[in-house]
């Protein structure tokens, strides 16, 4: 990380730091270049997302934005993701939803060659205009597959984030529903997305029983069809013994034998939850 990523997580929480120290530590054996790009895409969620809070009811963790962002990559590399697109997706997961703009504001700042392609990158946004300029970044500095993986997590794209929580917790289930219900649908987004979903679960109940908040019931009622959908795209996934068979298949298969029961007891945790909710 950078020396500005430290200052600004320092003004944050503690659980900001200790995230971070976490998934740095859990990579520090990955090869240079993954970790320099990891590095990149986690300072830049920190400048993204620095103050924001999330409108959820607060749950057992950390409601900062940043956080929930960093949880879910830290889930991801307790499971044993190992696949550096969806660790940076899970990193930059909100720069196309809740965070949009502040992402152009950060993005806009970093034209002062950060990074060694930025000369090239400045002249290809310029001529983008600002439409395209978190595209451009994303497919320049990371690769068109991020941004592709991206573009399925995102949902506020082509949804305004106007109405209630509940509503606007249904679009986001309605979206997820349709990703992992698509014929031949990109596993990457079942396993990307899982921790994030489980999460906002989290923040409706407390870690031994139900918070007590007047729109819990419905937004329960919103997340139940996507954590769902999530079991049974999960549950439809095969375990692979063989891990010679998984690096050659790449992206494609999830998760080697033995860990993905750890994505399908959350979704079941996150399941019965709700219908406990629900009663």
């Amino acid at each position: 990380m950078t020396t500005d990523a430290t200052v600004v997580t320092a003004s944050s929480r503690t659980d900001t730091a200790l995230l971070l120290t976490g998934i740095l530590q859990m990579t520090e054996e990955y090869a240079a270049e993954d970790k320099q790009y990891l590095a990149y895409a986690l300072d830049t969620a920190v400048r993204v997302h620095h103050g924001q809070i999330l409108d959820e009811p607060p749950g057992p963790y950390s409601n900062l934005r940043l956080d929930r962002v960093l949880r879910n990559t830290l889930c991801l590399l307790r499971w044993g993701v190992t696949d550096m697109q969806i660790l940076l997706c899970s990193v930059l997961h909100d720069t196309l939803d809740e965070a949009l703009n502040e992402s152009i504001r950060v993005w806009r700042s970093r034209q002062d060659g950060s990074r060694p392609r930025d000369a090239a990158r400045r002249d290809r946004a310029g001529a983008a205009g600002t439409a395209g300029m978190i595209q451009d970044w994303l497919e320049f500095d990371f690769g068109s597959s991020i941004y592709e993986l991206l573009e399925k997590a995102s949902y506020s794209l082509e949804n305004s984030r106007r109405g209630s929580q509940a509503d606007r917790a249904l679009k986001y289930a309605r979206h997820a529903v349709k990703q992992v219900g698509q014929p031949g649908h990109d596993r990457r987004y079942l396993l990307l997305e899982t921790p994030n979903l489980v999460d906002r679960v989290t923040c409706l109940f407390g870690r031994y029983g139900i918070i007590a908040h007047p729109g819990a019931a419905a937004l329960g009622a919103a997340y139940l069809p996507a954590v769902e959908a999530f079991r049974s795209a999960a549950w439809d996934t095969p375990e692979i013994a063989d891990l010679s068979h998984v690096w050659s298949q790449g992206p494609v298969i999830l998760l080697p034998a033995g860990r993905m029961p750890r994505l399908r007891c959350a979704l079941d945790e996150a399941r019965d939850a709700l219908k406990r909710l629900l009663g």
